[in-house]
């Protein structure tokens, strides 16, 4: 859905209503059909392998449907949903929608799409034996033949000010995104990421617009990541990353080494990133300092016995921004090592390290990518 949730929020940004009110004729059939257009493609995604969505309106013009979704499965089976579209569906509107519905397309089967389709809306729809779609991933529809039911859930509050595209990649659950984006070898789709790193599909979805216009990631024509430029990506958030990092400086008198020793036997929920946790992988130059995630600094520089504050340490402490930054770790000699893409994205920004150490383990990264990608 490259795209799709800018264009919804450049549409629906001020009351839906109000601007229903003012469209002339042919101003309502264009967003009826972007609308519609959007729902067929949130529909594709979920739809399984070989089955297609198309939306239609040239043939409604007629009647007093808004269009039809088209849906064809592999074996050539199609059924045709008359559809209405709604610029905001409240509960109350759902009985006067089905009747217009089975008026205009007595055969059925009938579906509602909407930018947004509340949960009270939704118990009504179902009741009412009518098929739904959100533009935020809502979606149930029924057909008997051929057999269709789909059914996800997207958002349960208006994400009205949460359309507003995004302008960048900061936040601990955009975090969790880019590094499963990272970590994985694509094809995969919103639901797929949405179940797991568990974010939103809303969430997710607006992140890959941003990241797909941003030419970050690629998609196919129906909506799924297809292909992630890991090394620009990984630079764009590190950026970001940086922005809301808290760090603290402490000092361990007797060097680096004896920080990690205590590291190897303390119930410090940590993980080593930075030059030191690329050492383990692609050593590029001699480390001065050990940077470490931790959930609390002060209780991991009591734990660890260290001097705090000071000005200058050979200890970086990093509150962890999101849990994810202690996921997919290794141990190397007993010692908690960050991801390769967590360290990859720090060694960008962190201050002090150097450029070498970042080449260097890009390009480390860039040999055994099968060894950390999945």
């Amino acid at each position: 859905m490259t795209g799709l949730l800018f264009e919804v929020a450049a549409l629906f940004q001020s009351s839906n209503d109000a601007i229903l009110n003012n469209m002339q004729p042919h101003d309502m059939r264009a967003s009826e059909r972007f609308v519609g257009t959007a729902a067929s493609k949130v529909l594709s995604e979920r739809l399984p392998a070989g089955w297609l969505a198309a939306w239609h309106d040239e043939q409604a013009r007629e009647s007093r449907l808004d269009g039809m979704l088209d849906v064809v499965a592999p074996n050539g089976e199609r059924v045709i949903f008359g559809a209405e579209v709604k610029a905001a569906l409240e509960p109350r509107d759902v009985p006067h929608v089905a009747a217009v519905l089975k008026l205009a397309h007595p055969q059925g089967p009938h579906l509602v799409i909407a930018p947004f389709i509340g949960s009270r809306s939704r118990e009504i729809l179902i009741a009412q034996e009518l098929s739904f779609i959100d533009l935020t991933g809502n979606v149930r529809v029924s057909s008997e033949q051929p057999a269709i039911f789909i059914e996800t859930h997207g958002e349960d509050k208006n994400p009205k000010r949460s359309l507003r595209p995004r302008s960048s990649l900061r936040g601990p659950i955009t975090g969790r995104v880019v590094r499963f984006l990272c970590e994985h070898q694509p094809p995969y789709g919103v639901r797929d990421i949405a179940s797991r790193t568990n974010v939103d599909p809303g969430a997710v979805s607006r992140i890959l617009d941003f990241a797909s216009s941003e030419k970050l990631i690629d998609r196919n024509d129906r909506g799924k990541v297809s292909a992630v430029a890991w090394k620009d990506l990984i630079a764009y958030w590190a950026k970001d990353l940086a922005k809301d990092r808290v760090e603290r400086l402490a000092l361990e008198p007797h060097g680096i080494q004896a920080v990690l020793s205590r590291l190897q036997d303390t119930p410090v929920h940590y993980a080593i990133t930075g030059p030191q946790a690329a050492s383990f992988l692609a050593s590029a130059a001699p480390v001065v300092r050990v940077d470490l995630y931790v959930d609390d600094a002060d209780s991991a520089i009591e734990a660890l016995e260290l001097h705090a504050p000071v000005q200058t340490g050979n200890v970086r402490l990093i509150q962890a921004y999101d849990e994810v930054v202690f996921e997919g770790t290794f141990l190397d000699h007993g010692l908690a090592i960050c991801n390769p893409v967590q360290i990859a994205a720090d060694l960008t920004t962190l201050r002090g390290r150097s450029r070498e150490e970042l080449t260097v383990f890009l390009e480390w990264m860039e040999r055994h990518e099968r060894n950390w990608r999945q």
